[in-house]
């Protein structure tokens, strides 16, 4: 039984080397609110193309399909009642996103690098106004191709 398991971890192709990666595509990049005041409808295009602008500065060439690298990513918005000793009036909620980024070789279908970043805002209008920013920082440690 030990055998078969080495054999077969001998066997198992290399890691991914993402020097070889020329393009990327999208498979499902989701988004789901738990609160009416984030639209998640709203938020989709702003992950995509803050994940592309981040290959695209890497080299890498978007295609529709069979990228070297396929990326999902999935969304999820919260919000909560802040305790007594936080609230304020104008702000009495806390809106928490979470953003799962999974990246995977094209090929063989390998996870290549994985990313479950959480972070929160003040109001919910804000949240949407400064994803940008946060799927930037989330995204900024995939490695360049000259790691």
């Amino acid at each position: 039984m030990i055998l078969l398991a080495l054999l077969a971890f001998a066997a198992a192709s290399p890691p991914f080397d993402i020097t070889e990666a020329k393009t990327f595509s999208f498979g499902d990049v989701t988004a789901k609110s738990k609160t009416s005041a984030v639209h998640a409808d709203r938020l989709i295009p702003v992950v995509r193309e803050r994940i592309a602008a981040r290959f695209r500065t890497l080299g890498l060439t978007e295609t529709a399909s069979n990228g070297d690298l396929r990326i999902t990513a999935s969304l999820t918005v919260e919000s909560d009642r802040r305790p007594a000793y936080r609230k304020r009036r104008s702000h009495p909620y806390d809106y928490r996103g979470r953003l799962l980024i999974l990246i995977r070789a094209g090929k063989d279908n390998a996870l290549v690098w994985e990313k479950f970043p959480s972070f929160s805002e003040d109001e919910a209008k804000r949240f949407e106004e400064r994803l940008h920013h946060h799927v930037d920082r989330a995204i900024a440690g995939f490695p360049s191709k000259s790691n």
